[in-house]
């Protein structure tokens, strides 16, 4: 009886042997050990509760009122989680089913009414397993409770969401339209244009998150003796939260020269970027610029696709899988290579020279910015 795990790395799996004789392996589902012993021993505790009579809820709580229920989840129950963002959608996801279902208590959580309210709050299937593993939690937890006798969402089986990209990386034409696109015009504004352009190179030059744009600071930016920079890209509020440092070259002339001009007078605790661009605006602009956001094949262009592109420019230029996912900041190569990499963007003959730099005019002339990381 006790914790062990398959595979180093892996999840930690409990093993005990119920009152009745019954021997139970099951997975924690969580890496963390502490966690894990916790889990352990909250189902022992409820099995020896079951031995003693008390299996049947609690009719005390089951009356309780469900944002009880939920604000208790939120604050007692330790999600195996790897940021808060996480764990804070997790509570959002589970509360929003609940909403739906309009549970006034524990009772009110059926099976077919969570099925309902799934299909209402996630059209898209992946989406949909999201909230299914976030009500599943609630409910178990409320299985801990004596508040239900069973999980309602356990039964629940969805279907398997289709793998693979369903986003797409931007040609280098593309690119250029985007970087190089007039500015809007009224009612919209056009002032912050400017702005959106800036990130948008920034972007396509660091292979950032937008989570991860935002929290880079003028502090976080240094510069070489021979004029290069070198921008600390820090993972906090991502999925595996990894810190890395990416280097831009001096001759980059555009990027080096947004850089100047959004640090300069600044403070080093100020923010570069500090607004985000919410996807509609994302899109109006490669509207705008003439390029479609569907391919035609369903992949879509959003802001992650300037992602996509920085990794696709970097695996062109002949830069090895292992280095580009410590670039993308990946804990595995093969997610880069499959997910982030669009090698079919380009022709064999494109695959075999070096990638090409960004534009820096809107035509197709003489460019002079190249990525960071690129080869020459």
């Amino acid at each position: 009886m006790g914790l062990y795990r398959i595979r180093k790395g892996g999840n930690w799996h409990m093993e005990y042997v119920r009152s009745d004789g019954t021997r139970v392996r099951r997975t924690t589902k969580t890496t963390d050990r502490k966690l894990a012993a916790a889990r352990l021993a909250q189902e022992i505790a409820a099995d020896r509760g079951r031995a003693a009579g008390y299996a049947d809820p609690s009719p005390a709580a089951q009356r309780l009122p469900i944002g009880d229920h939920l604000n208790s989840f939120e604050r007692q129950h330790d999600l195996a989680s790897r940021s808060k963002r996480h764990k804070q959608g997790v509570f959002n996801q589970a509360r929003r089913i609940c909403k739906l279902v309009g549970a006034r208590d524990a009772r009110d959580l059926t099976t077919p009414k969570i099925r309902a309210a799934l299909e209402e709050a996630a059209p898209l299937l992946k989406t949909r397993h999201n909230y299914l593993a976030s009500i599943r939690a609630f409910c178990r937890y409320l299985v801990e409770q004596y508040a239900l006798e069973t999980n309602p969402a356990e039964t629940i089986k969805l279907a398997r969401p289709e793998q693979g990209n369903r986003r797409r990386a931007l040609t280098d034409a593309e690119v250029a339209l985007l970087l190089h696109a007039p500015p809007p015009v009224p009612p919209a504004h056009p002032s912050l244009w400017p702005y959106r352009r800036d990130l948008y190179a920034f972007a396509l030059a660091t292979g950032g998150r937008s989570t991860e744009l935002s929290n880079v600071l003028v502090g976080d930016i240094d510069f070489t003796p021979d004029g290069d920079a070198l921008i600390n890209i820090r993972g906090d509020g991502t999925k595996n939260a990894q810190t890395r440092i990416v280097g831009v070259p001096a001759k980059d002339e555009l990027v080096m020269g947004i850089l100047r001009r959004r640090i300069e007078g600044r403070s080093r605790a100020d923010a570069v970027f500090p607004a985000r661009v919410r996807p509609p605006v994302f899109r109006k602009d490669c509207v705008r610029a003439g390029i479609m956001p569907d391919d035609g094949r369903g992949r879509q262009l959003v802001f992650h696709s300037l992602r996509n592109t920085f990794a696709t420019r970097m695996a062109l230029s002949g830069m090895a899988m292992k280095q580009l996912q410590e670039l993308m900041g990946h804990a595995d190569p093969n997610m880069t290579q499959r997910i982030y990499v669009d090698l079919g963007l380009a022709g064999s003959a494109m695959a075999t020279r070096l990638a090409a730099p960004l534009p820096a005019s809107r035509g197709s002339g003489i460019t002079t910015l190249r990525l960071a990381g690129g080869a020459e």
